[in-house]
């Protein structure tokens, strides 16, 4: 017997916590995208641009997940966009008090241990987007083989 391979069996509730992810993400960042460009780095340009189009690539990876022939795609960009975001969760955790310590300080306080929480989840993130990536490619090649 042949077991279902591994991306069979993960993808699918992976494509469903992202989609639920990303669609409130990006709601937020279309919706209000002050409370982003408060943490927005200093030393990047363009703030309110930056996090609308954060917002529409949300929207786009998720269309890109529920289609099969661009789950690949879609899995490498989600990956790709947790990358994006890391100089941002890099500037809260190094600028942390300055930002909430300045006027005017940011819509609301995030407790450095949760800053640290974050950028490994961060991480972790990144690694599991790849992850499925690498087992969706892997498992459609070997589906061609037979």
């Amino acid at each position: 017997m042949i077991l279902p391979s591994f991306s069979r069996l993960y993808e699918p509730y992976s494509r469903l916590f992202w989609t639920m992810l990303l669609s409130a993400a990006g709601a937020v960042h279309l919706l209000f995208p002050q409370v982003f460009e408060a943490y927005y780095p200093t030393y990047l340009p363009f703030p309110h641009e930056a996090v609308l189009a954060s917002g529409i690539a949300e929207f786009s990876i998720i269309a890109l997940l529920w289609r099969r022939s661009t789950r690949f795609i879609a899995w490498l960009s989600v990956g790709c966009l947790m990358i994006v975001y890391m100089p941002v969760h890099i500037y809260v955790l190094t600028d942390h008090a300055a930002l909430f310590s300045g006027n005017p300080a940011p819509p609301f306080f995030i407790p450095l241990w949760l800053v640290w929480m974050r950028l490994s989840m961060q991480i972790l993130f990144i690694v599991w987007a790849f992850h499925v990536a690498y087992f969706l490619r892997r498992s459609s090649a070997t589906a061609q083989q037979k």
